[in-house]
């Protein structure tokens, strides 16, 4: 699913064309950085402890305030979380990857499912979004329409979403056909109460610096 057709030559030159216009050091960009932050939020507010509710990634900012500043921290409640022994974000492609090639396998044993192609469909997909991003229009903040500009790595995530979700993952094979066919703001259309949130997750994670540092560097 993922992909392979850039040299690690291209992508740290991407990387650094991308660092060029960064106005700040991107090597604040961590959780150490954001519990240091929250620390002296709490100090410009007064407080001299505080409690923690943290979800996600607000796990890992829950346990980072506690080790470096316990003596400022009455509780803690965690939600939904992950051990930071585990690295959650080097393994989400290899299992997007696994969950794709089983969704696949299972459609073609099935007889209905094999006029679909989810391998082809993805890569033409993809072929078209590297020549020429998508731009769809979904619902934006107050239910004001927006156009978002979509494009393969932004398309790659998305396909992950839809993967991550029973009540989306069975859609998957239809709409990777329809995509691969560039009707994207037909199958935006009909997919809007499901699709709009991770769309626009999707458009943005390409220019959330912050959040990309943290997924490929953070322990």
């Amino acid at each position: 699913m993922a992909d392979w057709s850039a040299s690690p030559a291209a992508i740290s030159a991407a990387v650094h064309r991308c660092l060029a216009g960064v106005t700040r050091d991107p090597r604040h960009d961590t959780a150490t950085s954001a519990v240091r932050d929250l620390d002296q939020v709490r100090q410009a507010l007064g407080y001299d402890k505080i409690n923690i509710y943290g979800v996600s990634y607000g796990v890992t900012m829950g346990l980072g305030c506690p080790q470096r500043y316990s003596s400022h921290v009455r509780a803690a409640v965690l939600d939904s979380g992950s051990l930071l022994d585990v690295p959650l974000w080097q393994l989400a492609p290899v299992h997007a990857q696994q969950a794709f090639d089983q969704t696949a396998a299972r459609c073609a044993a099935v007889p209905a499912c094999r006029s679909y192609r989810p391998a082809a469909d993805l890569a033409a997909a993809a072929a078209g979004l590297r020549a020429h991003p998508a731009r769809v229009t979904i619902a934006g903040p107050g239910g004001q329409q927006q156009t978002v500009t979509l494009t393969l790595p932004a398309f790659l995530n998305l396909v992950e979403d839809y993967l991550s979700s029973t009540g989306t993952a069975v859609l998957l094979l239809a709409d990777l056909h329809a995509f691969a066919g560039g009707q994207w703001d037909k199958v935006i259309r009909e997919r809007k109460s499901v699709l709009a949130p991770a769309i626009s997750s999707a458009a943005a994670l390409q220019t959330q610096l912050q959040e990309i540092t943290i997924r490929c560097s953070d322990a």
